[in-house]
């Protein structure tokens, strides 16, 4: 009788034992624990402005950030300014990847066992700190995969009820302008220009005129051939920019045969060194330039000059105008009181 008593009691304790393991093991599966369960949303769910990025050190709202660069690092901090936020949601996306190690760093005053979670899917970050205190700023740090477009969207359960914060548009402004206007930014071969010398080149405006405020763009190309001349030795190639408009273009965007530009703001010249050029090719880039809307008097002509030399090949000028109308043309007459 003793012993089916002990028994009895030892098949109890082993009974409680595995419901107990059981329930750590369901709530660790389901992900519930001190940092909650992950939050199941959807893109109806109503949007609120006391949740979002913003970038680093900065305190308002980011709604786009252009500068996605594979291989860089990607950092955002995330606001929450409701104290009923316990935990926030991030569903990651294709082409970031939290860098957790760093994160964690950016943020000494937590531990990485009690504030941030992460799944395949989504990253979970815990408000609270080892005082229960609401956290309001958390930063995170993604290293960037790729330059496509992205969507980044915060999750938080107020009340029982999903709230998200306005969506974050993330891309790269080069890869954006590359995939939508290739013509216009992408330097490529071009069809052989017109005349028979065996280095050319050539600008022209991509319209002759344009409204003060607005981008003047011009097309410059340039071309090697001639059969009998392998390639063309310590080539120069001069832009000088017109003094009227102003000039902020990525110079990324101008590259010739690998080479990038050097800009003289003060001379206002782009400047191309080719050590050598191959013989066989055609290149194409445009140009950009601002005349500033208010201050430019209507019809300001806007010439570019290009100047291209090397040490087998004739030194060639060429220039291209574009005409500027201002909406509100200046009168002389009124600004000086005469």
């Amino acid at each position: 009788m003793g012993k089916t008593k002990r028994d009895f009691k030892t098949r109890k304790f082993q009974l409680i034992a595995i419901v107990a393991i059981l329930t750590i093991v369901i709530a660790y599966l389901s992900g519930t624990g001190k940092l909650g369960t992950m939050i199941s949303a959807n893109s109806s769910d109503p949007t609120v402005n006391d949740l979002f990025f913003s970038e680093q050190d900065k305190e308002d709202p980011l709604d786009t950030y252009t500068d996605l660069t594979v291989g860089e690092e990607l950092i955002l901090d995330v606001h929450s300014l409701n104290e009923l936020d316990k935990t926030v949601q991030l569903e990651l996306v294709e082409g970031l990847q939290l860098n957790k190690e760093k994160t964690v760093e950016a943020n000494l005053d937590r531990s990485a066992n009690e504030w941030l979670k992460e799944d395949k899917e989504n990253i979970l970050i815990n408000l609270s700190d080892s005082q229960e205190k609401h956290l309001t700023k958390t930063r995170l740090i993604f290293d960037v995969m790729d330059e496509k477009e992205k969507k980044l969207v915060l999750k938080t359960l107020r009340e029982e009820t999903v709230y998200q914060s306005a969506p974050l548009l993330l891309n790269s402004e080069a890869s954006e302008e590359k995939n939508t206007t290739t013509e216009e930014f992408e330097f490529q071969p071009i069809a052989p220009m017109s005349g028979n010398l065996n280095m050319d080149v050539d600008i022209a405006p991509v319209t002759t005129s344009v409204q003060s405020g607005t981008e003047a763009i011009y097309k410059l190309n340039l071309k090697t051939t001639g059969a009998m001349i392998p390639s063309y030795k310590n080539a120069l190639l001069v832009v000088t920019l017109p003094s009227q408009a102003n000039f902020t273009q990525n110079l990324s965007e101008l590259i010739i045969a690998g080479v990038r530009p050097q800009y003289n703001a003060t001379n206002r010249t782009l400047t191309y060194r080719f050590p050598e050029l191959s013989t066989g090719q055609a290149y194409q880039v445009n140009i950009k330039v601002m005349p500033p809307n208010g201050t430019t008097l209507n019809d300001t002509k806007l010439t570019t000059t290009v100047r291209l030399s090397a040490d087998n090949f004739s030194a060639v000028t060429v220039s291209a105008v574009v005409n500027v109308i201002a909406s509100l043309p200046f009168d002389y007459k009124i600004l000086c009181r005469c």
